[in-house]
């Protein structure tokens, strides 16, 4: 009975060691995961704008094609009445 009770103190000092020592582990797991998920939900919301984005880009080349040919139209003017000039 003596040595089971000694046995018994023993581990009883062991474990509450353990859980001393398990506390900030847990903690720190509980935060890790919290900063895990603000991660998540920044990866998330990237790639939503990345792909909002990339939805966009057919239109804005479409749009640049059309100002493209826009300064090329106005170019062929000047340069007509440019000539028309040279030539009066």
């Amino acid at each position: 009975m003596t040595q089971a009770t000694a046995d018994l103190g023993r581990g009883n000092t062991i474990l509450t060691a353990l859980q001393a020592e398990l506390l900030p582990l847990t903690d720190d797991v509980v935060v890790k995961k919290y900063l895990k998920g603000i991660e998540d939900a920044k990866v998330v919301a990237e790639t939503a704008a990345k792909d909002g984005a990339d939805g966009k880009l057919p239109a804005l080349l479409n749009l640049k094609t059309m100002a493209q040919a826009t300064v090329d139209r106005a170019q062929t003017t000047v340069n007509f009445y440019a000539g028309l000039l040279a030539t009066a």
